[in-house]
């Protein structure tokens, strides 16, 4: 009798250990050092320099971002980590157990980055990079780990800042907003609450770094907007009813990505300087 891809993949064993992880995202793997070959190669420079040593600071204003990257960091390894899992979802379903290898293939991917790093004449390795993508792949491991830590989703926000300069969300410093997402409807006192409907932001973004501007600023914020995952999960039930299905690829990437649409937000600290 054939089986639905459904109760095949239901009816798999869980992947144990690396081999069978390596094994089951292979394609996904080997897409992701793919893609940051080429980009390190085209947009870093990646072989332009000797190795070298570069310690860039943290969130000062006379860093290179004011931070930014150092969040982008972050993001970047939390992105990746989420997607291996999700893709173990689609691939295992229900048997997709959250295992440490995931983060583990991420970190090495993004040491890959740092390594070669240090051979572009526009970076450098730097220690602070590789502490927050250590940091970026431990929260996603925590947010997979623990139900109660998805009441706080770690977000990007991005829109263009000009049309020069296109759409780059990664690059692009000055369309960019690094926040975090509170969700309070997802505890599990709130969930039958109207609170499942709203969630609550703190966040951070500069301007005018990479845009070479003499005016740099810098920006904490607080904000309320609406939980778009939350309405649909009111109306359709939990994303990851069914795992690796359509339904939850919508709901990590709305835990992933900041819609770039109008929200209460309130500017708690700000910080100017001007360059010389």
């Amino acid at each position: 009798m054939l089986l639905s891809p459904a109760t095949a993949r239901a009816q798999e064993k869980k992947p144990d250990g690396a081999l069978e992880h390596l094994d089951t995202l292979k394609l996904e793997l080997g897409g992701l050092f793919a893609l940051i070959t080429y980009s390190g190669i085209r947009d870093w420079k990646w072989g332009t320099a000797h190795w070298r040593y570069n310690p860039e600071g943290w969130f000062g204003m006379d860093t290179g971002s004011g931070g930014q990257d150092k969040l982008g960091h972050a993001y970047t390894s939390y992105l990746q980590t989420r997607f291996l899992y999700l893709r173990l979802r689609t691939y295992h379903g229900e048997n997709a157990a959250v295992t440490l290898w995931p983060p583990a293939f991420t970190w090495l991917i993004m040491l890959y980055v740092e390594f070669f790093d240090a051979f572009s004449v526009d970076h450098g390795f730097s220690p602070e990079d590789l502490i927050t993508d250590t940091a970026g792949v431990g929260l996603a491991y925590v947010h997979e780990k623990y139900p109660l830590a998805r009441a706080i989703d770690y977000r990007l926000e991005y829109y263009p800042s000009s049309k020069e300069r296109g759409f780059h969300p990664m690059l692009d410093y000055s369309g960019q907003k690094f926040l975090l997402a509170f969700r309070p409807g997802q505890l599990p006192p709130l969930q039958s609450t109207a609170f499942r409907a709203a969630e609550l932001y703190f966040g951070y973004y500069t301007r005018g770094f990479e845009d070479k501007k003499r005016l740099l600023s810098s920006h904490v914020f607080v904000g309320l907007g609406i939980d778009i995952a939350g309405v649909l999960e009111m109306t359709l039930g939990p994303s990851r009813a069914k795992p690796g299905g359509f339904y939850d690829h919508v709901g990590t990437a709305l835990s992933m990505f900041q819609l770039p649409y109008p929200y209460p937000a309130q500017v708690l600290h700000e910080r100017q300087a001007i360059r010389y």
